[in-house]
């Protein structure tokens, strides 16, 4: 699981380009490994690229990024309130559209935080439309009627 979580990641970081942009990525892809190489310590290596070593992997990729947004949207509302350095709305975009919206979703109601900017708030529900969108796509019976 190790090896599928670094391909993984190499791979879907590579073709976003997002790795040179902020340190919170960083700490993803640290906890993603980390839990795959616990994972594999206490249960066991898994078949590289196998059905259980990809579907383990995204699903510590989605739990991971919630709470690295959580932590971004938290030092942003911090750094806000001391006028201090900002973590950049790019990122927090970025952040949302690799899988992060729960945790944005969450983060402007606890700490009400980029609830009152427009623009940013109507970025988020464009996020948010087309990963539905995308989601409905992949489990509905419509990409049978499409790709006949």
């Amino acid at each position: 699981m190790l090896i599928t979580s670094a391909a993984l990641l190499g791979l879907f970081f590579v073709i976003f380009n997002v790795l040179k942009r902020e340190k919170y990525y960083y700490l993803h892809v640290i906890l993603v490994l980390g839990a795959s190489f616990l994972y594999e310590k206490y249960h066991g290596a898994l078949f590289p690229f196998g059905h259980k070593a990809i579907v383990l992997t995204m699903i510590n990729h989605v739990i991971m990024i919630n709470l690295i947004t959580l932590l971004a949207y938290f030092f942003d509302k911090k750094a806000a309130k001391n006028q201090s350095w900002r973590v950049p709305e790019a990122s927090l975009h970025s952040f949302e559209v690799i899988g992060g919206t729960p945790a944005a979703f969450i983060a402007q109601r606890i700490w009400r935080h980029k609830t009152k900017k427009k623009t940013f708030r109507t970025s988020y529900w464009l996020i948010v439309f087309f990963q539905l969108l995308i989601i409905w796509f992949c489990f509905s019976d419509i990409k049978y009627f499409i790709f006949k």
